[in-house]
C-alpha cells in the first residue's frame, strides 16, 4: 500500500470508531469499536480453530515439546492452567455476569458479551493447551 491508502484506511477508520461512539452515545446501543473488532475476530479465529480439531484426518503435531524434558513440560502445563484457565474462566464470568456491562480499561473498552467471548476462547485454548501437554507426556511414559 502506498501513503495515500495508508491515510484513507487510517480516516476511514477513525470516521467509522467516531460514528460509532456517536451511534452509542445518542441512542444507547451498546457497541464500541472493540465490540466490533474482536467479537468477530475470535469467533472467525475459534471456528478455524474447530474445524481444524474436527478434521478427520487430525494429528496432533508436538512442536518443540519432544525437545523438553518432563520438568520442563510440567511447567508448560502449570502455566496453562496457572495463566490460561483462570483469566479465561475469570473473563467468561464477568462477561456472562454483565452481558451488557461497559468494561472500561487503559487500551479501550467493551461490553461483557465481547468479553465473555474473548474468556471463551482463552478457556478453550487454556484447556486444549493441558490436553495436548498430557497427552504427549502419557504418550511419551508409554513408549
Amino acid at each position: 500500500m502506498n501513503r495515500y491508502q495508508n491515510v484513507i484506511f487510517i480516516l476511514t477508520f477513525l470516521a467509522i470508531a467516531a460514528v460509532i461512539e456517536l451511534i452509542r452515545q445518542k441512542y444507547g446501543i451498546p457497541i464500541t469499536i472493540l465490540d466490533l473488532i474482536l467479537t468477530p475476530a475470535t469467533l472467525v479465529i475459534a471456528f478455524f480453530i474447530l474445524r481444524y480439531l474436527i478434521q478427520k484426518n487430525y494429528e496432533p503435531d508436538n512442536g518443540n515439546l519432544d525437545n523438553l524434558s518432563l520438568v520442563k513440560r510440567l511447567a508448560v502445563l502449570a502455566g496453562f492452567i496457572i495463566l490460561m484457565i483462570p483469566l479465561g474462566a475469570w473473563c467468561a464470568f464477568m462477561g456472562a455476569r454483565e452481558p451488557l456491562g461497559y468494561f472500561t480499561g487503559v487500551k479501550g473498552a467493551a461490553h461483557g458479551y465481547t468479553v465473555f467471548i474473548v474468556g471463551m476462547a482463552v478457556l478453550a485454548v487454556g484447556f486444549f493447551g493441558v490436553y495436548k501437554v498430557i497427552n504427549h507426556i502419557l504418550s511419551n511414559k508409554k513408549e
